[in-house]
Parts: C-alpha cells; sequence; structure tokens
C-alpha cells in the first residue's frame, strides 16, 4: 500500500528478518519512501526528519481523532490531506522517535 509516499506492509516474520527487526518492534513495515511525494516529514521540533525502508510505524495520531489503530494503514489514506499525521517509528532495534508528516 502506498500512502503519502510511504510504501507500507504487513509485518510479516519474513519481512521482519529481512530487515533485522527485533521481536519486541510491531507495527507496520515502511518497505519505500518517495522523496518527491509531496510531503514534508519533521521532528517535533520542527527540523527535519527521515523515514526509511526498514522503519516501523508504531502508532499514529491525528490532532482530531487522536490515536489511529496502526493495523489500518487505510485509516491514514482516509486522513491524507486533512492535517497533520504524528507517527512514532522505530528503527529495526527498537528506538523509536516522533515525527510528523504534512501533506504540501
Amino acid at each position: 500500500m502506498k500512502v503519502l509516499g510511504l510504501n507500507l506492509a504487513r509485518l510479516t516474520p519474513d519481512l521482519r528478518s529481512k530487515y533485522g527487526i527485533v521481536d519486541a518492534v510491531n507495527g507496520v513495515l515502511i518497505t519505500g519512501v518517495n522523496a518527491t511525494a509531496g510531503v514534508l516529514i519533521t521532528k517535533q521540533d520542527g527540523t527535519a526528519a527521515t523515514l526509511s525502508a526498514g522503519d516501523v510505524i508504531t502508532d499514529v495520531w491525528s490532532y482530531s481523532s487522536g490515536r489511529v489503530p496502526v493495523s489500518i494503514p487505510a485509516h491514514v489514506q482516509r486522513l491524507k490531506g486533512k492535517e497533520q499525521l504524528i507517527f512514532r517509528v522505530s528503527n529495526a532495534d527498537g528506538e523509536w522517535r516522533i515525527v510528523v508528516l504534512i501533506e504540501q
């Protein structure tokens, strides 16, 4: 599934092994990022952030809806273009960061 310039996939055992993702990390896997998709990705403080293949979206929030079930990437598609989305993203080792996606 492609959403906001992100290629997303269910985190299967095969993909977990391919990207070396520890068992404690669960969510939706980012398998690719389109840098020209017109989406601004920032940290909470407004500085630039990056997302890359192998990162895992563990939580999604929107300002109007609150926490969104990350197991349903289609919900992100419904919010597209309406507001900022806040993602908690983990790397393969389980270290997480908060990023904000803003469609431009």
